[in-house]
């Protein structure tokens, strides 16, 4: 659950990282509850900022370079959880977009959703030999069925 994760050392991590490679322009990129959790760390940050602590100065230097964020497969709109404290329910997502959509207008990024609106084709050598192919909704099924998780 993303707020169990302690953004602190992940925040010393990045912008650490980043202020030696030189203060870069950067596009963040998540994939499923990744976006998700792209956008608790950046309003993490922008709280830190505004509460003035003594690496102040660097988060705000991080928070500039941000130029934009890629989502692949992010519900944006929350997903289905019996718990609706957990912080992926759909009212948690809700105040999360609510204080992202702030940041974003402070610091003029830019946002794209990815998501593929066609089944992708998935053909291993010997099923093309055969003429068959599965469909990925098709695979996602059976792995469910099997009860493998993603």
């Amino acid at each position: 659950m993303i707020v169990n994760i302690s953004c602190d050392n992940l925040i010393a991590a990045i912008t650490s990282y980043h202020q030696s490679a030189g203060w870069c322009l950067l596009i963040l990129v998540g994939h499923c509850k990744g976006g998700l959790m792209i956008k608790k760390l950046c309003n993490k940050i922008k709280e830190k900022v505004a509460e003035n602590t003594t690496d102040a100065d660097q988060l705000q230097e991080f928070l500039r370079s941000v130029r934009g964020f890629a989502y692949y497969r992010t519900s944006h709109a929350g997903y289905d959880s019996e718990d609706s404290s957990s912080d992926i329910s759909s009212r948690a997502v809700g105040r999360l977009n609510t204080a992202f959509e702030q940041f974003i207008t402070s610091y003029g990024c830019k946002e794209l959703a990815l998501g593929e609106t066609r089944p992708t084709q998935l053909v291993s050598k010997s099923a093309e030999e055969q003429g068959e192919a599965e469909t990925f909704s098709n695979a996602l099924v059976s792995l469910q069925s099997a009860g493998t998780t993603m």
